[in-house]
């Protein structure tokens, strides 16, 4: 699919109207906080009393290409990056990577920080299947290729797959005409 198809399919998939939306409006507030809880099953009030915004030149560093993340959010337990993105290759995959250790490196001035560094989550809402296995949720941390066992979870990524909801949609509009 062309990146001009994708975008047609999913107009308000842009970084332009979700930032500002995102981040002025307290009905947002409350839609973060529950997609955050699904995403990484935390109590949905845990996260709704404990979300704050995060300015987004306050963590990235003049020498980092297009620095600014769609919405940077940061509780007493993790820095959770979310990422509307609608299109797929290797700049973007290295983009949220970058975000991703700018976050790592912020929280470590000395030695003993290690020991009190936040969990980072990177929350990736995408208009194709990341993976192409027709799941809804992916979730990537660091493994072991051959045992898979997880190295560290320090950094957690989950791709939701938007795609799958249009498809299950015209299943279902599919169905009904049937009926």
């Amino acid at each position: 699919m062309s990146y001009k198809k994708e975008y047609k399919n999913y107009g308000l998939m842009n970084d332009l109207v979700v930032r500002p939306l995102l981040k002025n409006s307290p009905v947002a507030h409350e839609l973060v906080s529950r997609i955050i809880s699904e995403v990484i099953n935390i109590p949905y009030d845990e996260i709704y009393h404990n979300l704050k915004y995060i300015n987004d030149d306050r963590l990235f560093s003049s020498k980092i290409v297009d620095a600014k993340t769609d919405v940077m959010l940061e509780t007493k337990k993790y820095f959770i990056n979310i990422e509307i993105c609608y299109t797929n290759g290797n700049t973007r995959n290295r983009q949220m990577d970058t975000y991703n250790y700018e976050l790592y490196l912020s929280q470590a001035y000395k030695t003993s920080d290690y020991n009190n560094m936040k969990q980072i989550i990177q929350i990736m809402i995408e208009n194709y299947d990341y993976f192409g296995n027709d799941e809804f949720k992916y979730e990537v941390v660091f493994m072991e290729k051959n045992l898979h066992l997880t190295e560290d979870n320090f950094i957690t990524k989950y791709h939701i797959n938007l795609a799958l909801l249009k498809k299950y949609h015209i299943i279902v509009s599919e169905m009904r005409k049937m009926l």
